[in-house]
């Protein structure tokens, strides 16, 4: 409409800026933010040093979940910057942005290789840095780079030379699940198993331990997890009904009736919905136990 070209710029020579502006005011107030997207973008083309500008659009990807250009955006203005705390922040963001992208479905399908340039550049101004090393060893994993991924958790986990910190869960979690995709379960296990070792309160851990060890046969490994959750301080993905509930059953696979029973019972108080921990409660009771 003429109006809309109007607020664009595209029948005034000059006020560009202000007319995608007032698009974007208008649109907000209308509850249509996506339709001030275009006016905005042709704007920053014809002023694409207005700081103005280029913070309202950075604002407009962000409420319509534009992430990809909102992560061009930030990864431009974290290269212009020369503070390197300034710069490496703005790498970090814009890697994490382009990540969230790819794992979007409704983003296109966007390439996950797009984080890595942006989280390299982050990894070389700080190569300690644990968060930063752990994006880009997903950004390599999620580019299906694996052994690159693994050698840089593994580099970064020797510069601690075998101390001990809770901060390392998470980069032997993320080796844990490098080593199910490579398709060694029990290095996988290891792995999951040292994560735990360092931060206890790791519920998603901790629960994936259970279930491979489980899956495994490990019993030892499986009533250490289960202990673990029902421990936990948080929830977890394997609730702790659950937790009692198998370690119910391994205590009777282990010939303790009597334990087997009161973890039973315990499952059932913290949720009585579980028909199996009931049947297995109601065999052993008949079975004299």
């Amino acid at each position: 409409s003429a109006t809309y070209r109007r607020l664009v710029g595209l029948e005034e020579g000059g006020g560009i800026v202000e007319a995608a502006l007032k698009l974007l005011e208008t649109c907000e107030k209308a509850g249509r933010l996506a339709d001030a997207r275009g006016g905005l973008e042709r704007a920053r083309v014809a002023a694409p040093d207005d700081p103005g500008l280029h913070e309202r659009l950075a604002w407009l990807y962000e409420q319509i979940a534009a992430l990809r250009e909102l992560a061009e955006l930030v990864l431009e203005d974290a290269r212009a910057h020369g503070d390197v705390e300034t710069r490496f922040n703005g790498l970090v963001r814009a890697g994490q942005l382009y990540l969230e992208a790819a794992a979007d479905p409704n983003a296109g399908n966007p390439d996950p290789g797009d984080a890595i340039p942006a989280l390299e550049e982050a990894h070389a101004l700080r190569p300690a840095d644990l968060d930063c090393a752990a994006l880009l060893s997903d950004a390599y994993a999620s580019a299906n780079r694996l052994e690159e991924s693994q050698d840089l958790l593994l580099r970064t986990i020797g510069t601690f030379k075998g101390r001990r910190a809770r901060e390392l869960s998470a980069l032997y979690h993320r080796l844990a699940r490098i080593a199910e995709m490579f398709g060694d379960r029990n290095t996988e296990l290891n792995h999951l198993t040292t994560a735990l070792d360092m931060d206890a309160q790791n519920g998603v851990v901790a629960s994936e331990l259970a279930y491979l060890a489980l899956e495994l046969g490990n019993l030892d490994v499986a009533q250490r997890a289960l202990r673990q959750i029902t421990m936990l301080k948080v929830a977890a993905p394997m609730p702790k009904a659950i937790a009692y509930q198998h370690l119910g059953e391994i205590a009777r696979q282990q010939g303790d009736t009597r334990r087997a029973m009161m973890l039973l019972k315990r499952a059932i108080d913290d949720d009585p919905t579980l028909e199996e921990a009931k049947q297995l409660l109601d065999q052993l009771q008949a079975e004299g136990g």
